[in-house]
This record gives C-alpha cells, structure tokens and sequence, in this order.
C-alpha cells in the first residue's frame, strides 16, 4: 500500500467493516470467496458464476439489477442474497438473515485437502 508507514490506522468505513466481518465468518467456515466487481456487466457475472459453480450469490444492491436477467440461467445458485433496501423479488434480503443468524463463533473441521485451508 501506498504512503504507509509503521503504525498508520487506516479508517475501515461502515461498508468496508461489513465486507471484513462477512469475509472473517466465510474463511472461518471454510468457505471459498470470489468477489465481483460492480462494474461487472451481466454476462461478466454469468462467467465469473459459472467458473466459480456457486452455491451462495451475495451482491450489492448497486449489482442486483444485473442478476435478474441472468439468474434463471444460474441453476447452480441456492441463493440469492441482496445488501442494500432495494431487493429484487427472487433474492434474500442480507440485513433479515443476519437478524437471525448465530453470533458466537463459527468452528469448521477442515483436512490438508480442502480448498480453503
């Protein structure tokens, strides 16, 4: 990085913090992280989907919009998650399901083969 030096702070802003304690609890879980540019056109997004065979889709609400034509193309996806107000019909809102999630700590048995250990 750029202009730091030891014992610089760097502020982490309220969308930032978010992104940090979603990539925590994935990488804890075990969980494969792949993440997608906004300026991602729709197609973009099929291919990044489509190499990445996801389960879980988890987009802004600045990248829904972008999903909804694509989506029934991507019968691999379980789910689909939207952070933002504006949710499309066929995708979850984010702030709901952290409303019911779990805060303790998430421990995952992983082996020397598995992809994100």
């Amino acid at each position: 990085m750029r202009n730091r030096e030891r014992g610089h702070r760097p502020s982490i802003h309220d969308e930032q913090r978010r992104v940090v304690r979603n990539l925590h609890g994935d990488f804890e879980t075990g969980a494969v992280v792949s993440p997608l540019n906004f300026r991602f056109a729709a197609n973009d997004v099929k291919y990044a989907a489509d190499v990445t065979n996801c389960k879980v889709l988890i987009v802004d609400e600045a990248l829904s919009s972008k999903i909804e034509p694509i989506a029934k193309g991507l019968d691999y996806v379980k789910q689909f998650i939207c952070v933002g107000a504006e949710v499309p019909p066929f995708m979850k809102l984010y702030s709901e399901i952290a409303e019911k999630g779990d805060p303790s700590d998430v421990l995952a048995d992983t082996g020397d083969d598995d992809m994100a250990s």
